[in-house]
């Protein structure tokens, strides 16, 4: 096995696999459970969670786990956590299902491939392959919740309770029986019978006791956090529209951040970086450091996290008294003026909150320089008629000629516009994927002819309708088009790589993920931001001036929508309905909301789930 595990190999066998290592370097080997049954007809080796007709289960429905899912693997030294990123089997090796986990300690030595191929993606030195039966679903493990020093043996006894449930079925049953005739594990199973079982129930009975004790603790503290009003690091509040109940629950009058004062700079831009994502939550809990951040670096962060963020989260609804406080101590500092009462751009606020919270920057350029946000530089392109994000980014790279020296977890990316005086483009479609692979200095790029790794860069090649992927070329492909009369002339650069990344990094394009789009209209900031529901395209639309009520000396009403035509607009076919509409000159008459969100875009705000993972 490459990569995947061990380097250590144990002699050959029938079935041979490697297992991940604990901590301190130690491999710690789960029982293989051997099997009789053949393998079914068709199945080829890797095959990712197949039909087996033999056993009546399809393992992508019905295993026990699924991608994405956290998990426990215990070595000789305790609980290793970590997320499950492939299932399947591995028929050169045996019939059992396997688990690519990627570990969040580095007690792997790969980043997911196997022999020749790459089943998932993990960070250099934390995957490994894993039997169904070696792990425990995290929310089952209580572990963490009241250390104890037990035995290796005790482990297994005590998580008889709470195994992974897998398929029942006779035919499973028969399987297991046969897999126990061999000498595989029992854990995972009915009732354990053995005397190894019966003579551990002391120890798990005190366990249990203990893990008794502690959630009593821990549901103790939520309690009293909960009644002081404010939460707090120790009580994290989850991010707002998870399920589909969520999001009605979050949608309609008096929901989100209550505008005052001209703040909808403010309101529009904290509702898209918290209110559905944990992206930045890192700023909310860093402890002050006394020799950089400034004296009123806690005062501002409490602020933003208990009386905005936390509030918005548990209650769905911030008063404006309380925005009013972050805006006053910002003011305060002096970096920018009229923080208080006068009308700003987000980017305005950003600079100064994340000045005030030493927030490190998100982007390295190549020219050495370091930025929070990036603005598109472009000039105006008769071609793109309507163009996406998408376009915009790489011909803002092209003609600046810049790259980032590395992924960044969160990229937030200015439209070319001036406020509301000037628009460069009538209407922008935001891109829900957007592909940063060729912006990047020393990482893997492609072939633009045939998709293999390319090995020269010409940017003359650039075609603002393509993108950056037309100025990459492996040495065949580059020199057969450049032999054409117009590209003869065309100055070609090699592409350096990093010797780092040439041994393990695997062959896959960066792509991120739009999550929130802040817009303006007549000096008014909205956004649109993407909830988290799972397998579902559900966006909703906030405005914390939806309405007033009392006149001048009233106050306003902030609002959240459900954003149904998410999917009507959003990618490819909104771009061609778009397209049509404008031959007709029918754009006018788009619905409210998505006039807003193809016309008026302001920032979009993307995010890099998997370098989120580990910054």
């Amino acid at each position: 096995m490459d990569c995947m595990c061990s380097k250590k190999r144990r002699p050959r066998g029938d079935g041979d696999m490697y297992l991940p290592r604990d901590r301190h370097g130690h491999n710690s080997v789960v029982p293989r459970l051997p099997s009789k049954k053949k393998l079914s007809s068709g199945i080829t080796r890797c095959d990712p969670a197949p039909w087996h007709p033999e056993r009546h289960f399809c393992e992508s429905d019905s295993a026990p786990l699924r991608i994405n899912d956290r998990v426990v693997w215990v070595s000789d030294h305790g609980p290793e956590y970590g997320t499950v990123r492939w299932l399947g089997h591995l028929h050169d090796t045996s019939e059992d299902l396997m688990v690519g986990v990627e570990f969040d300690n580095q007690v792997g030595t790969g980043t997911g491939k196997y022999r020749d191929r790459q089943l998932f993606e993990a960070q250099l030195g934390h995957a490994s392959l894993i039997p169904l039966l070696g792990l425990l679903k995290a929310d089952d493990y209580l572990g963490e919740q009241a250390p104890v020093d037990y035995g290796n043996s005790c482990f297994y006894t005590s998580h008889i309770d709470r195994r992974l449930k897998l398929p029942a079925s006779s035919h499973f049953q028969e399987f297991y029986e046969d897999k126990q005739k061999h000498g595989g594990s029992s854990r995972g199973l009915p009732q354990p019978t053995s005397d190894a079982v019966n003579h551990v129930n002391p120890l798990y009975e005190k366990r249990q006791a203990l893990n008794a004790q502690a959630e009593a603790k821990v549901s103790g503290e939520r309690r009293q956090t909960s009644e002081k009003g404010n939460c707090t690091t120790n009580n994290y509040v989850s991010v707002l529209g998870e399920t589909d109940a969520d999001v009605v629950e979050l949608c309609g009058v008096n929901r989100g951040i209550q505008g005052h004062h001209n703040s909808c700079y403010l309101d529009a831009t904290l509702f898209a970086m918290f209110s559905c994502t944990n992206l930045f939550d890192d700023i909310l809990n860093r402890a002050r450091d006394p020799d950089s951040d400034i004296p009123q670096y806690e005062k501002i962060q409490e602020v933003l996290r208990d009386d905005i963020v936390n509030t918005l989260r548990r209650d769905r609804y911030v008063p404006s008294k309380n925005v009013m406080k972050l805006r006053q101590l910002l003011d305060d500092l002096g970096c920018v003026s009229g923080l208080t009462t006068e009308e700003k751009d987000p980017e305005e606020f950003l600079n100064s909150l994340f000045h005030a919270l030493s927030v490190k920057p998100f982007l390295k350029l190549s020219s050495q320089q370091e930025t929070h946000l990036y603005q598109l530089f472009v000039a105006k392109n008769e071609k793109l008629e309507i163009p996406t994000v998408q376009q915009l980014f790489h011909q803002s790279i092209y003609e600046c000629k810049l790259k980032f020296q590395r992924a960044p977890k969160a990229l937030i990316i200015q439209m070319p516009r001036c406020g509301k005086q000037f628009k460069l483009y009538d209407h922008i479609v935001p891109s829900l994927k957007l592909d940063i692979t060729d912006a990047l200095e020393d990482a893997y790029r492609f072939c633009y002819v045939c998709g293999r790794q390319a090995t020269l860069e010409c940017w003359e090649c650039f075609r603002p309708e393509v993108g950056l992927e037309c100025t990459s070329y492996c040495d065949s492909c580059s020199k057969t088009v450049h032999q054409h009369k117009d590209r003869t002339d065309h100055k070609q650069e090699p592409l350096l790589i990093k010797d780092s990344l040439r041994m393990d990094a695997p062959l896959r394009r960066e792509v991120m993920d739009l999550f929130a789009v802040v817009c303006i209209e007549t000096s008014h900031y909205v956004c649109f931001v993407k909830c988290p529901v799972k397998n579902k395209h559900t966006w909703c639309f906030f405005d914390s001036m939806a309405d007033r009520e009392g006149g001048e000396d009233g106050h306003n009403i902030p609002k959240v929508d459900n954003y149904i035509d998410a999917d009507t607009w959003f990618g490819p076919k909104g771009l061609d309905k778009l397209s049509e509409m404008i031959r007709d000159d029918k754009s006018k008459i788009l619905p409210g909301m998505t006039r807003r969100l193809l016309s008026d875009a302001y920032m979009c705000m993307y995010e890099n789930k998997f370098v989120k993972q580990y910054e």
